[in-house]
């Protein structure tokens, strides 16, 4: 039979889903772990400056795309708005 409980005592903690969920939870935890630590060149400006004219600048905007274009994973969040989209 199948335990509701996942225990792994050397987290200490004990984990309220079944043996295949916490696996595959885990898994994908490490892969994005991997990805997260992964970091690639340095952007040129140029790129940035052509991307982001002066007059519709967003230092928020230039700086998350900085981020998402020199990591493998990249998580941008913010409410209704604030350009995400752009």
């Amino acid at each position: 039979s199948c335990s509701p409980l996942v225990l792994v005592p050397s987290e200490d903690r004990l984990f309220l889903q079944s043996r295949r969920l916490f696996t595959a939870e885990h898994t994908i935890a490490r892969k994005l772990h991997a990805l997260a630590e992964h970091a690639d060149g340095p952007v040129d400006d140029t790129l940035l400056d052509a991307l982001f004219p002066v007059v519709d600048s967003s230092e928020a905007q230039r700086q998350a795309v900085r981020l998402a274009a020199t990591r493998r994973l990249t998580v941008i969040t913010g409410g209704p708005g604030t350009g995400k989209t752009y």
